[in-house]
């Protein structure tokens, strides 16, 4: 996932790092008040994006958008076939969820795969979401760590992008064996959900 930035992640826009704009002038005597904008689609701490393919993608971070950096935050995915056809994806591919620098700043990317052993070698067949069926996928940030400590997981404090993300197997890349071919499977992600740790 290059960037987890999407028109389609509701109410997740940063605000200006100017800080907020002086309030607009009053209206002239007499003119028609100016409507006010229109309310974002969903909850803020929603992102959801929708796959010409079918598929919908519906991230869910828990609680609130600025998070102290000893907190922990749960996340949920749901992976939804909104389509017409069966759609598949690969379950050998453990990364569901990224929390990456805001803004293409620099700085490290945590998947949630990062902060736990390392699991056993089994590789299984694609999984097949009819019409209307869905997966869901959780998580804790930053996981339970590896040596029985997770402090070396966290981030640093900033403003980091979270997504959720699925590994789609496209017609015709399911090969004889029932698995995904991981050379021609295709990451797709949620909109993404604009979080702020502190220290």
């Amino acid at each position: 996932m290059e960037n987890l930035e999407d028109d389609s992640a509701p109410g997740t826009t940063a605000p200006s790092p100017d800080g907020p704009a002086d309030p607009p002038a009053p209206p002239p005597e007499g003119a028609p008040a100016t409507p006010a904008p229109a309310r974002p689609r969903g909850p803020a701490n929603q992102g959801t994006s929708a796959h010409p393919a079918g598929w919908k993608l519906t991230l869910t971070v828990d609680g609130q958008l600025t998070y102290k950096r000893s907190e922990d935050i749960l996340l949920q995915l749901v992976a939804r076939n909104d389509g017409r056809e069966p759609l598949q994806y690969d379950p050998n591919d453990l990364r569901h969820f990224a929390i990456i620098p805001a803004g293409g700043a620099k700085g490290r990317t945590w998947y949630d795969t990062d902060c736990r052993p390392r699991p056993a070698d089994v590789t299984g067949g694609a999984i097949t979401l009819e019409p209307g069926e869905e997966a869901t996928f959780q998580t804790t940030y930053p996981g339970p760590g590896v040596d029985g400590s997770n402090e070396p997981c966290r981030l640093d404090p900033g403003d980091y992008d979270v997504g959720g993300l699925i590994a789609w197997c496209p017609p015709g890349t399911v090969r004889s064996d029932g698995t995904c071919d991981p050379r021609r499977r295709d990451v797709i992600a949620s909109g993404a959900v604009r979080i702020k740790i502190v220290p």
